[in-house]
């Protein structure tokens, strides 16, 4: 052991260690945890495959245009369509080039209501990777600030004794 080398120092060394082993422990717990999350992601997946209609309506009014986002239709629509022997009339997103009297693709529930469409695999793997990597990017995080609470102690402790041993020291000039 190095004479020079403090208690502090020490506890700092085993500080960074152990937050290391941590990070790369939440690493591989996140690829575990990616699988855990992409099977239940994809077991909804296949639940909306199975229980969504992709359907034909008829536009019946165009109602006033939604804000664009990303992937959504700029419109919403009154359409009617028939399943067995009941008649539906709802509103639904539509394309933006959508027309009084066109025809648009809609997806329904068993219950006639309408619905998005089942999750795409690029959604499905989006979710998960989000999910995942979210759920590392916290746990870095209290990783991260747990060392920073372990520095700022340590280095209070540090400091501490260098005042003890300036105080020591000043007490032997005096007497020297």
């Amino acid at each position: 052991r190095n004479p020079l080398r403090r208690p502090t120092d020490r506890m700092e060394a085993i500080a960074l260690r152990v937050a290391i082993g941590l990070a790369f422990a939440v690493i591989v717990l996140g690829g575990l945890a990616g699988h855990v999350v992409r099977e239940s992601v994809e077991t909804s997946a296949e639940d909306q495959a199975e229980t969504r209609t992709r359907t034909v309506a008829t536009v019946v009014d165009i109602s006033i245009p939604l804000t664009p986002t990303l992937g959504m239709p700029p419109v919403q629509a009154l359409v009617t369509w028939t399943t067995g022997d009941v008649d539906h009339v709802q509103l639904a997103p539509a394309p933006a080039a959508a027309r009084r009297g066109g025809e648009v693709i809609i997806w329904t529930t068993a219950d006639g209501q309408v619905t998005s469409p089942p999750m795409s695999r690029s959604k499905i793997t989006a979710t998960v990777v989000a999910s995942v990597l979210t759920g590392q990017i916290v746990a870095l995080g209290l990783i991260a600030a747990a060392v920073l609470g372990a520095r700022w102690a340590i280095d209070r402790r540090r400091y501490r004794a260098w005042d003890e041993e300036w105080l020591y020291a000043n007490r032997l000039g005096e007497l020297g």
